[in-house]
């Protein structure tokens, strides 16, 4: 298959807010590190909200019930592959776990959207401030905040994250170690559902942001996710973002 025109790098930074631009327009702020600016204060927003770990009410989270479930639907939702894409409607994507360098509340919104629509009980949203990295086979990652979805299982807090662990749920401890910092150098916050971006009010069960808005950019970012695949291998990737995942190939 010959490969795809990318966009101008300057269209998706117009089309996303551009990379500084962000909550006060209602779009999410990248995560990415050099991203980084201060949000607005709100005066309820995740931002304003963040603490050290030891502080987090981790006992008010969502119950999910046993660990079963947990890995249930963090099966289901990792392989859902029923999200169009218009550069090529014929080929379904999943979402961009294979994309971490940005994206996170993107993924985090729409996670929250599905297990809501499948029925699961709503998440809350576990944001991690601070200079956070992650490394994947291909690079190294930075960002200055990362945003997932978390629930009680059995009482213990997990981290539903298939772009950081895509085998399995996290124990929020080794989640935590997986952003490459200690964690008494971060700071959390624990939102509702709908709360995705640092500047959105945390107390929020549903998301805020345009419906239209919110899937053109999910439009980019499975964009960015082929370009960055197809850039890595060589070679177009339908295999990976098809038939053969990493947690299918074991590659």
């Amino acid at each position: 298959m010959p490969r795809l025109r990318r966009l101008p790098a300057l269209l998706l930074l117009a089309a996303l807010g551009s990379a500084s631009a962000l909550g006060s327009t209602g779009r999410p702020l990248s995560a990415r590190a050099e991203a980084f600016t201060l949000p607005q204060e709100t005066g309820t927003s995740a931002w304003e909200n963040r603490t050290d770990l030891g502080a987090l009410e981790l006992t008010r989270l969502p119950e999910v019930g046993p660990p079963e479930r947990l890995k249930e639907l963090f099966l289901r939702v990792r392989d859902a592959r029923d999200w169009r894409w218009r550069e090529m409607e014929q080929f379904p994507r999943r979402l961009s776990w294979l994309y971490p360098a940005d994206g996170c509340f993107l993924r985090a919104s729409f996670m929250a959207q599905r297990l809501r629509d499948w029925r699961y009980p709503a998440p809350a949203q576990l944001f991690a401030f601070g200079e956070l990295s992650f490394s994947t086979p291909y690079e190294t990652v930075h960002w200055w905040y990362h945003v997932a979805p978390i629930y009680l299982s059995d009482g213990q807090p997990y981290v539903v994250d298939p772009a950081v662990d895509f085998r399995e749920p996290l124990p929020l401890s080794r989640w935590i170690r997986k952003l490459g910092s200690e964690a008494e150098s971060m700071t959390f916050a624990i939102c509702g559902a709908g709360a995705v971006s640092p500047e959105d009010d945390c107390s929020q069960l549903r998301s805020s942001w345009n419906p239209r808005e919110r899937y053109d950019t999910l439009q980019l970012y499975l964009a960015e996710e082929w370009y960055a695949l197809e850039t890595l291998l060589g070679e177009p990737p339908e295999r990976v973002l098809g038939e053969g995942p990493p947690w299918v190939s074991g590659r």
